[in-house]
């Protein structure tokens, strides 16, 4: 989330803390909006979007590419593991297997099996539903397109 992103989304939640109608209120109203409409634009500009859904995953543009943020379907996972008994103890002799010195690390191993098990039932893939998938297509587009050069913005 973008700096004026978060700062539309705390003004909005001061707003229901103050008295409806209040000259603060109202003031706090416009902050807010303004914070929008400039994450918007940021958004517009760079391609960064926040696609919300049953996991958020943010989009960013940097110099070579675009990062894309899975911190809450990571953070999913992980409470998946921490709060299944049989997910942590196939997990703990994961780590367990992959730690030991001796193990060669075969990919036919029972060990290596117990790690796809793992992977297979924690379900590795990040659902986009509805318009957010067009958000997200947008975004990347925006990040992929060519930009000029600095000197050369605007010149045909």
């Amino acid at each position: 989330m973008t700096d004026h992103a978060a700062e539309a989304e705390r003004l909005m939640s001061a707003v229901a803390e103050t008295r409806p109608g209040h000259a603060a209120q109202q003031l706090m109203i416009q902050r807010a909006r303004v914070h929008a409409l400039l994450a918007l634009r940021e958004q517009r500009e760079t391609g960064a979007a926040e696609i919300t859904g049953p996991n958020r995953v943010y989009v960013k543009a940097i110099p070579a590419g675009a990062t894309l943020d899975l911190s809450s379907f990571v953070h999913s996972l992980l409470v998946s593991v921490a709060t299944d008994p049989e997910l942590l103890d196939l997990f703990t002799d994961v780590i367990d297997s992959l730690n030991d010195p001796d193990d060669v690390h075969d990919p036919h191993a029972p060990e290596s099996l117990r790690l796809e098990e793992l992977t297979e039932r924690l379900d590795p893939r990040v659902f986009v539903y509805g318009r957010q998938v067009a958000r997200l297509a947008d975004s990347l587009h925006t990040i992929a397109r060519p930009k000029g050069l600095p000197g050369q913005r605007g010149v045909a």
